[in-house]
């Protein structure tokens, strides 16, 4: 398994674990992009950037730093917002075994909110974005 997969579904997995994100998306907890028919809010698993350790002789190492993005999609930013808060407490200064792949570090790194209006098409829901960024050791 590649580390930006190693990654995704640890983070998926942490997720899953913490009830304040579970009662706000249930099972909404996506890796890369929403499946059709996901209902909002809903957290999308991105690892936008990885920097694995690049030994000699040594083989395939689950070893480096990345960036992981949890992205907090929903029809209004109060429940944006609140899914966010939920995934920041969950992860921040997380340290720990996950799914095969050690956490070593995992720090909130800031957020880029983002807003995409209604579309003309009897769609009359917004989506709001709240990316969360993390830098994150693994071992």
């Amino acid at each position: 398994m590649s580390a930006v997969a190693a990654l995704q579904n640890a983070f998926r997995t942490l997720l899953v674990a913490a009830t304040p994100v579970t009662s706000l998306v249930k099972d909404a907890i996506r890796l890369d992009t929403l499946q059709q028919g996901d209902k909002l809010p809903a957290i999308v698993v991105e690892v936008p950037e990885d920097n694995p350790v690049q030994t000699l002789g040594e083989g395939d190492r689950l070893e480096g730093t990345a960036v992981a993005q949890m992205v907090c999609c929903a029809h209004d930013r109060p429940k944006a917002l609140a899914v966010a808060s939920a995934v920041r407490a969950a992860l921040a200064d997380y340290e720990g075994s996950v799914g095969g792949i050690y956490l070593d570090e995992v720090t909130y790194d800031g957020v880029n909110r983002d807003y995409e209006p209604p579309e003309d098409l009897g769609d009359e829901n917004a989506w709001y974005f709240e990316p969360l960024r993390f830098f994150v050791i693994y071992k």
